[in-house]
């Protein structure tokens, strides 16, 4: 009776610490993405405890979400009237990006709450959408000894890009950040560690003009249809040939 009723606060107890260490390492992480109208490439630096069917759900707003990894297009996805299109991307994974398309003429803020940030990332050969875990500032540094090509990133209806083998004035892509999404090109598959790399990137040439920038309207869904997230240009294509 007194024992029984000892051992049952001593699981309570347990059973109340344990929930509470879940929570904390669950939320270990979080990152706030403002998004605009129209597509946006984000990243993810951990697996937020989110789904995408959830927040869709949370923001109205939100209409269509696109994965690309090495099985192809998934996506999520609901019509005018909120009802489940599609339903193939289940869950968020850190270090992948994704196309979310945003249907509000105001930009809409959204914080995603998760455990460990990625340490590492799964390339396969061929194109790999991703989201880095730490910011990389130095990008020729980042890709050296390894059989990265080219990578892309997509930011306000622009697309940006970075070649070690081409000068830096032509390279308008500088730094890769977490919480962005980006194209990365591998000539083999290798898994590739995510650490912080600073300093300058080593091409030569002048300061960045932007001359690798190629504009695409992507607020504009007469131009870029809301259930097709934009896919790689031709010119990207064609810089790894």
């Amino acid at each position: 009776t007194g024992s029984s009723v000892f051992l049952k606060r001593v699981a309570s107890s347990i059973l109340a610490s344990a929930i509470i260490l879940m929570s904390a390492y669950a939320a270990e992480h979080s990152l706030e993405l403002s998004m605009k109208k129209g597509w946006n490439l984000i990243g993810l630096p951990f697996t937020p405890t989110l789904r995408p069917s959830q927040l869709v759900s949370q923001s109205n707003e939100i209409e269509v979400i696109w994965s690309y990894q090495a099985d192809g297009w998934k996506g999520y996805m609901v019509d005018s009237d909120g009802v489940e299109a599609l339903t193939t991307l289940e869950n968020f994974e850190g270090g992948n990006g994704y196309w979310v398309y945003l249907n509000s003429e105001e930009p809409v803020t959204v914080t995603l709450e998760g455990g460990t940030s990625v340490s590492e990332l799964n390339l396969q050969a061929g194109w790999n959408l991703i989201g880095v875990g730490d910011r990389v500032d130095n990008i020729d540094q980042w890709i050296s000894s390894s059989s990265t090509a080219p990578i892309w990133g997509w930011s306000d209806g622009m697309w940006k890009s970075y070649a070690a083998d081409v000068p830096e004035f032509l390279n308008s892509l500088q730094l890769l950040e977490a919480g962005k999404g980006y194209y990365l090109y591998q000539e083999q598959s290798e898994v590739k560690s995510i650490v912080s790399y600073t300093g300058e990137n080593s091409s030569s040439g002048g300061s960045s003009s932007g001359e690798n920038e190629q504009s695409e309207d992507a607020s504009d869904s007469s131009s870029v249809f809301q259930n097709q997230a934009p896919s790689i240009t031709s010119t990207a294509s064609i810089s790894i040939e």
